[in-house]
């Protein structure tokens, strides 16, 4: 636990115009939300006044005078406080986006500071601290929304976008190549994450309480509406697919990324086990190469001899073996007798490991020395000491062979091998039993202690450099020596060949996406622009307009939907046409008790159905004459073909008085007729008797010229024009009847 303000103050401001004009893009961002949702902003009036001020007050607090957090695996440092983010809560809750806003944008400011040193945090906690507000203060009802409205669960639902919006702003901060900038993001994304998450649920928890004992305080207080997803099919499809859409397009690319920065680890951990491998075999038969060359020149049978004897051997055999640099002959006690060049002794002066070798000449011997070059060498001088010995095994004195490294033809090769991965910034190096490096591509880290790790097998693992990056190391052990090999390459070169292999897929990824959605979205159109006119077809049938037929749709479900729409709305107006006709019959039958006006209406109503003839007969008994009799017939028609169809009355009568519905399709199969031989007869035929109060009138009945097919609806509607035929014949039965006895009681009284 730390307090901000004992930290220095300092903000680690953009270093290109790219970061610049992420920094601004941000900041507009937040400047629209804000103004999106400036309806949700409660007014700054009595005690919210004095609580703005209040919570303005305490961010100082709050940010930089209490305990702040550093968790020990951020490796960048972020310093946040415990309590940072319960003013920002609070204000979200109950003063609104704005002033969340304002509020995360000065608690960020103190925090970057004195703590992250990062312009972006600033913008970051203010664009949190703005949705918030608007999640404390939005009204809708769905589930899903009435969460957010919980400081708890808002707090964990910013705290898995942060992670998201902190790789943007550490991408647009950073220096470098893209692949720089995320590695540098990916290195501590966990450790800021996890922080401020811990942040987020301390201020959520506080946040709640008083949430639940200041309820008419807090949030919204007026009455919920229905979500987007619940007032438009569009919305809904997009609240529910598109979220859903996101997540599977953030696993596939999450999985393109892990698959491809597995591959270009796999192939990066290749070369350098290929480069380390290669230079530690070759080392042993470079390191026994000197051992068998100092080894002959020690057998040689000249050391007995004057100095100038061994000094012009040791100039003779020297440039026939090109291994070593330096031959240098000293007396048991260390005095030079000879060497070659004359100077050899001097340049480099002998070493500390030098001097203990020749001393250690008569017990050991074969030494191999490792010895600090010249300033400016290029690697380490590798120091081969032998005794040399008369045939009676007395020390003669001590040969010393030096090998540069660097100029060691044997050794070029493994040279080239360890150094092979350069052109991807990588280091080889190699390194002897004590940890000193005796190659490095840096000449002045020659020589100097290796500060990494060292294992006893092969292995990969990762370190962060001196300069706080971090990079791949591959340490090979040599067979038969405490040496090592050691291949670095800067982690980002993982990245960039993993950028270099997930590009590609992420394009067409996000390609096919966007496509997707586009597709879904103008399909989805479709279906809703088709609904929405069967939503006003529907209010115009509510409203009784029911002229206009709809067009034909497709086979699906849209299409099924359409077409049962146009059937009910033309057998809304078919009823409609059907109860107005009626309506009209009624009124024709109420107007008047003449049999034949009375009937004019039924008959005309009758021919709707596409008869080409429609007639009544009523018996000759049923209705009297005025003059006391009966007629021997009342027959009535309507309709092009009535005239010629009239001989049929008494046989459909006959029929219709046994059976009340006659219904005939096709009449040239039935033979239950007589036909005039110069008559042309119906094709289809629908009657029905004419019954009122159990006494047989007659029959309506209508005919085709053509064979019909009758629906229950034209025979419903038919009997129903039947039962009005027969009560305008009751009525001109009963008129008739009434006015022949006042006919006849006049009569009586007048005689």
């Amino acid at each position: 636990m730390t307090i901000l303000i004992t930290n220095p103050a300092y903000l680690e401001l953009p270093k290109n115009a790219f970061g610049w004009l992420g920094w601004f893009v941000f900041l507009g961002l937040i400047l629209l939300l804000n103004r999106q949702w400036r309806l949700l902003n409660q007014p700054l009036i009595g005690w919210r006044r004095r609580a703005s001020l209040f919570l303005l007050l305490s961010v100082p607090i709050t940010t930089i005078f209490l305990p702040s957090i550093q968790l020990p695996l951020n490796d960048a440092g972020l310093i946040v406080p415990l309590f940072a983010a319960v003013p920002l809560f609070l204000a979200a809750g109950l003063l609104g986006p704005a002033m969340a806003a304002v509020l995360g944008f000065f608690s960020g400011l103190l925090v970057a500071l004195w703590g992250n040193h990062n312009p972006f945090f600033i913008l970051e906690l203010s664009f949190l601290s703005s949705w918030l507000g608007w999640m404390f203060f939005q009204e809708y009802r769905t589930p899903f929304f009435r969460g957010l409205r919980h400081p708890i669960l808002a707090a964990l639902s910013i705290s898995l976008v942060y992670p998201i919006i902190c790789l943007i702003g550490s991408i647009l901060l950073g220096q470098g190549s893209l692949a720089i900038r995320i590695d540098y993001a990916l290195s501590y994304i966990f450790s800021t994450a996890l922080t401020l998450g811990l942040v987020f649920i301390i201020a959520g928890i506080i946040a709640e309480v008083v949430a639940i004992y200041f309820k008419s305080y807090w949030g919204t207080q007026r009455s919920l509406q229905p979500s987007p997803g619940e007032s438009k099919l569009t919305s809904r499809f997009l609240f529910s697919v598109v979220p859903l859409s996101l997540i599977l397009l953030t696993i596939l690319i999450v999985g393109d990324w892990i698959v491809a920065g597995r591959a270009a680890r796999q192939m990066l951990e290749g070369r350098m086990s290929n480069a380390g491998d290669m230079t530690a075999r070759s080392i042993p038969f470079v390191l026994e190469t000197g051992q068998n060359l100092i080894i002959s020149l020690a057998d040689e049978p000249i050391y007995d001899q004057s100095g100038e004897r061994v000094q012009d051997f040791l100039a003779a055999e020297r440039p026939k073996i090109p291994y070593f640099s330096q031959l240098i002959y000293l007396d048991p006690e260390g005095n030079l007798i000879a060497s070659d060049p004359g100077d050899a002794i001097i340049s480099p002066d002998l070493s500390q490991g030098e001097i203990d070798g020749i001393e250690l000449a008569s017990l050991v011997p074969i030494q191999i020395i490792s010895t600090s070059p010249e300033s400016g060498g290029a690697a380490a001088i590798l120091s081969f000491i032998a005794g040399v010995r008369n045939p009676e095994g007395e020390l003669l004195g001590v040969i010393i062979g030096r090998s540069d490294l660097a100029a060691n033809p044997f050794a070029k090769p493994l040279l080239s091998s360890i150094g092979s991965l350069s052109a991807v910034n990588g280091e080889g190096m190699l390194v002897d039993e004590n940890g000193l490096i005796l190659y490095h591509p840096d000449s002045s880290k020659v020589m100097t202690l290796y500060p990494g790790r060292r294992e006893e097998t092969p292995k990969f693992f990762e370190e962060t450099s001196p300069d706080g990056n971090r990079e791949l190391v591959y340490y090979r052990p040599i067979v038969g020596r405490h040496w090592g090999v050691i291949i670095t390459v800067p982690a980002r070169y993982v990245q960039e060949q993993a950028i270099n292999i997930a590009i590609p897929l992420l394009g067409i990824i996000s390609i096919l996406s966007v496509a997707a959605i586009f597709i879904f979205r103008f399909g989805l159109r479709s279906v809703t622009s088709s609904l929405q006119i069967l939503a006003v077809e529907a209010d115009h049938m509510a409203h009784g307009r029911l002229e206009n037929p709809l067009m034909p749709g497709g086979e699906d479900e849209v299409g099924q939907l359409r077409r049962a729409f146009e059937k009910m709305r033309a057998s809304l107006k078919s009823r409609l046409d059907e109860l107005n006709r009626l309506l009209f019959v009624s009124q024709g039958i109420a107007s008047t008790f003449e049999i034949e006006a009375a009937l004019k209406p039924v008959l005309e109503s009758a021919l709707v159905t596409g008869a080409s003839s429609a007639r009544v007969y009523l018996i000759p008994s049923i209705i009297p004459n005025s003059e006391g009799g009966v007629d021997t017939s009342h027959q009535y028609g309507s309709g092009p073909e009535s005239d010629k169809y009239a001989f049929m009355d008494e046989q459909v009568t006959a029929l219709a008085e046994k059976q009340d519905i006659l219904k005939l399709s096709n009449l040239t199969r039935p033979r239950i007729f007589t036909f005039p031989g110069n008559s042309t007869p119906p094709k289809a035929i629908l009657a029905s008797s004419l019954r009122h109060e159990n006494l047989f009138y007659g029959t309506l009945w209508i005919g085709f010229d053509q064979p019909h097919q009758f629906s229950d609806e034209e025979v419903r509607y038919f009997v129903t024009l039947a039962g009005q035929a027969a009560l305008a014949a009751a009525n001109a039965r009963l008129f008739l009847t009434a006015e022949i006895g006042r006919q006849r009681l006049e009569a009586i009284l007048t005689s």
